[in-house]
């Protein structure tokens, strides 16, 4: 009995702090205020190393639809034809250029830059996540809808097609097999209950990795599915970027591949 009545007094205070931040995000943070009226003014970080040619398909796709807030974290590249590309942009993209690589979690680990953007909700994404042409133009508010309802998110974020890889990726079949737990366990018929690390997710305000639920999320479906332009490629046929990009990533490259088309990480080789 006692039990019950602790379960039930946990699950009080956990739907009372929910509604406490919902309400001062909602109402007191100026900054998610703001955001909840005009979802296109919300950050969207786009982590980048090395990495142009999907970084220009992104970068297309939010201009074409009218996002105002586009910040590009560079982990010190010196690919010179993305460094180029950056001067061409500067006008309708704010660059930060950072002197050393960190990785893929470089927004949570310099403190500066979360405190400069993660006061209001915000997205991060990795620079090779390329939203379908289906998708629709309003999908941060569609993000910001599912996040708001419910408490138990981190996160919310797009689905990751895996039904068009090519054969001439030799991992291929690795791919499918870690990506295809993310689409079994369905979310109230809108999406995926399914983790997301650092692929294209709309964040609550304060949020860390080091916080318990950091990874727990849903993956909206159709039409609210992108490609991962790191799983379109051919080892035997790479391109001078690619080619630069696996010389010179660090091990924070989830997908990264050897001379011999081998995956870096073990996790995916099990």
């Amino acid at each position: 009995m006692m039990k019950i009545f602790f379960n039930l007094l946990k699950s009080f205070i956990r739907k009372l702090l929910f509604y406490k931040i919902h309400f001062f995000n909602c109402f007191l943070n100026k900054t998610t205020s703001e955001q909840l009226k005009k979802p296109k003014s919300i950050p969207i970080i786009i982590i980048n190393y090395n990495q142009l040619f999907y970084l220009k398909k992104l970068i297309k796709f939010l201009l074409k639809h009218e996002y105002e807030n586009i910040i590009i974290i560079d982990n010190k590249s010196n690919y010179k034809p993305l460094l180029k590309y950056y001067e061409e942009i500067r006008s309708k993209v704010s660059i930060i250029r950072m002197d050393y690589n960190w990785g893929h979690r470089v927004f949570w680990e310099v403190e500066a830059l979360n405190k400069e953007y993660g006061k209001g909700y915000y997205v991060i994404t990795d620079a090779d996540i390329i939203p379908s042409s289906e998708c629709p133009e309003d999908f941060l508010k569609t993000f910001l809808d599912v996040l708001q309802n419910d408490k138990k998110l981190a996160k919310v974020g797009f689905s990751l097609k895996i039904d068009d890889l090519s054969n001439e990726n030799p991992n291929k079949d690795k791919v499918i097999l870690w990506e295809s737990k993310f689409w079994k366990k369905q979310y109230r018929n809108i999406g995926f209950d399914a983790d997301i690390d650092t692929t294209f997710a709309l964040y609550r305000p304060f949020n860390e990795f080091k916080f318990r639920n950091f990874y727990k999320a849903v993956r909206l479906d159709n039409p609210y599915i992108a490609s991962h332009g790191g799983w379109y490629l051919d080892p035997k046929n790479l391109t001078e970027e690619q080619t630069h990009y696996m010389r010179t990533a660090n091990n924070s490259s989830s997908w990264k591949i050897d001379e011999l088309g081998e995956i870096n990480k073990d996790i995916y080789n099990r």
